[in-house]
């Protein structure tokens, strides 16, 4: 159903309740952020940030498919490759 090709898709297809364009980036912006992974679509590595208190949506603007979430999965930010969906925010 689309989910092989990208995992966001849960969300375009409203699967999983997230937030989305700028209610997406403004709930990142606000979440307690102190360290975090990310990782792309597309790339077989995670990383690891530490101090991410000062990461903003906007950091995010130029990069396609990127996840990026809390150390304990409580929230995850999304942000696509198309303009038309995404970015997204989903809290547990």
């Amino acid at each position: 159903m689309g989910y092989e090709s990208y995992k966001w898709h849960i969300f375009s297809f409203e699967k999983a309740n997230a937030l989305s364009n700028s209610k997406a980036r403004h709930a990142f912006n606000k979440c307690k952020k102190e360290k975090v992974f990310a990782f792309y679509q597309h790339n077989d590595e995670t990383f690891y940030i530490e101090n991410a208190w000062q990461l903003k949506s906007t950091d995010f603007d130029s990069d396609d498919d990127i996840y990026i979430f809390d150390k304990v999965n409580k929230w995850t930010y999304v942000h696509t490759h198309e303009s038309q969906c995404g970015p997204y925010f989903y809290r547990v």
